[in-house]
């Protein structure tokens, strides 16, 4: 159960084998040498924001078309976004 990607909760799992979920909790952390980790949160971008960054980086565009970027430096690091995570469970449990 906990090797899955989007992994149910420690109160599910004990649930469902109809054990406490402090006997869950060690057989994670202890037998199956699991540690829990929050799950890093993805920023979502919005149509607005969609729209304003393609209005600016057109010129930008304009500015870096052939081979003028070798010339250019940027420290803009908000280029590659992640998206369509659908992530339920907030943490994941990782082999230590």
């Amino acid at each position: 159960m906990a090797s899955k990607p989007d992994p149910p909760t420690q109160a599910s799992m004990a649930k469902a084998l109809n054990v406490s979920q402090q006997v869950v909790n060690y057989q994670l952390k202890h037998t199956l040498k699991k540690k829990c980790h929050k799950k890093p949160k993805c920023h979502h971008l919005n149509e607005r924001w969609m729209q304003i960054r393609r209005q600016r980086s057109w010129p930008l565009y304009k500015l870096l078309h052939k081979d003028r970027w070798l010339k250019f430096i940027t420290t803009d690091e908000g280029w590659i976004y992640l998206s369509d995570t659908n992530a339920k469970s907030k943490v994941q449990h990782l082999s230590r």
